[in-house]
């Protein structure tokens, strides 16, 4: 079975490549939406809404970790109720990412990020893994396509 490091590299290394349209380098580092900036060639998801994910992600462990703290000790294992409802809210955030980007949702279904939110249940194990996951993906992007320029 892949792990989740090595799962996150071939996602990433799976990405289709950056592309650039015949821009001249000042136009291509124009902010999308504005008027100046070509979003026809950017089927490329950039580390910047990657980042967001786990942006995302690292608040819901916020919540988790403080959760901890005021639960008794013997029950640590599994996530309390609140807990599984503030993932299911994450797995919503994510999914409305995808639908506002097909080149985002296309990365949610090569990564599987929704899926593995669905499988955590109450598990604080299995959320570990996904934040570690979600860090891998972050990281691996950084490592093969660095600063988007």
């Amino acid at each position: 079975m892949e792990n989740y490091i090595d799962q996150a590299e071939r996602v990433i290394k799976d990405l289709p490549p950056r592309q650039h349209s015949n821009q001249n380098k000042r136009q291509r580092n124009r902010r999308p939406g504005s008027k100046h900036h070509d979003d026809k060639n950017t089927n490329f998801i950039s580390s910047t809404q990657i980042r967001k994910f786990l942006s995302m992600t690292l608040d819901v462990d916020a919540k988790i970790k403080m959760d901890e703290k005021k639960r008794e000790k013997g029950t640590n294992d599994e996530l309390s109720i609140e807990m599984c409802d503030e993932i299911s809210y994450l797995r919503m955030r994510f999914a409305y990412q995808g639908g506002r980007e097909d080149k985002v949702k296309d990365f949610l279904e090569k990564s599987k990020l929704l899926e593995s939110l669905k499988d955590i249940g109450n598990s604080k194990k299995k959320w570990n893994i996904f934040l570690r996951y979600v860090e891998s993906l972050v990281g691996f992007h950084k490592f093969y396509y660095g600063e988007q320029k």
